[in-house]
This record gives structure tokens, C-alpha cells and sequence, in this order.
């Protein structure tokens, strides 16, 4: 099932509670965002966002063509109900994972490289001599 549900309602008031929460960078959890971990993963975010739609699409992929049936038993328990929780935490740690990967392999060299033709300086045009 792919549609929206009650439940979304409380993903948007979590979020939603963090912008004050984090409006003046002040309090608990804006002193746990300053250690090094989330640091990571916001300079990360911009791969995670880019590569997330690849992945999001292979688990489709997978979901139609190679699992079995929702009543199924797996490890003693209805393949829906473990699937409902293994999908989702499988893709988090495979999207940040990859992530970070095309962060540091490609944006970061790349932004460096670009960096450095713009900080070149510039050939002057010739003048003509005539004034």
C-alpha cells in the first residue's frame, strides 16, 4: 500500500515541533545537532537526495518482483509485518550509506575543481593600442 495514512499527520507535527524547537539554536536539541554524527549527515544530505530515487525505485523493483506473498511466513512471522519495518530501515541506512558515497567521491572533488577554475584568474583581453 502506497497511500497516504493517519499516521503521516504525525511525521508532519513532528517535524513541524522542530521549527521552534531550533528557531534560536538553543537547547538540547540543538546542542545534540552540533556534534559531529548530524554534521555529517547534513553535509551528506544533498547525495542522500539525489540518490535516494534510484534506490526507492530498485525497492519497487524488488517489492513486485521477488517477494512473496504478504501472508507468508517469514522468521515466524507474516512477511507484511517484517517487511513493514525491515523496507523502510534497510533503505535509511542503504540511501545514507550511498549518500555519502557520491558526496565525498563526487560533489566534494567536483565543488573543489570548480572552485579552483573560478579562482583562476583571467586572461586580459589584448588592446588594440588604439586610444
Amino acid at each position: 500500500r502506497w497511500s497516504h495514512s493517519p499516521r503521516d499527520l504525525l511525521t508532519a507535527f513532528s517535524i513541524q515541533a522542530l521549527i521552534p524547537a531550533l528557531a534560536f539554536d538553543k537547547g538540547v536539541v540543538a546542542d545534540l545537532l552540533k556534534f559531529q554524527l548530524p554534521q555529517t549527515l547534513g553535509e551528506w544530505s544533498y547525495g542522500v537526495y539525489l540518490g535516494q530515487t534510484f534506490w526507492l525505485q530498485y525497492m519497487r523493483v524488488i517489492e513486485f518482483r521477488v517477494y512473496p506473498a504478504p501472508d507468508t511466513l517469514f522468521l515466524g512471522v507474516p512477511f507484511a509485518d517484517f517487511i513493514f519495518w525491515a523496507q523502510p530501515s534497510a533503505l535509511i541506512v542503504i540511501c545514507v550509506l550511498w549518500g555519502g558515497l557520491l558526496a565525498e567521491k563526487i560533489e566534494r572533488p567536483v565543488g573543489k575543481w570548480l572552485r579552483r577554475q573560478l579562482d583562476r584568474p583571467r586572461p586580459t583581453a589584448p588592446t588594440s593600442g588604439i586610444t
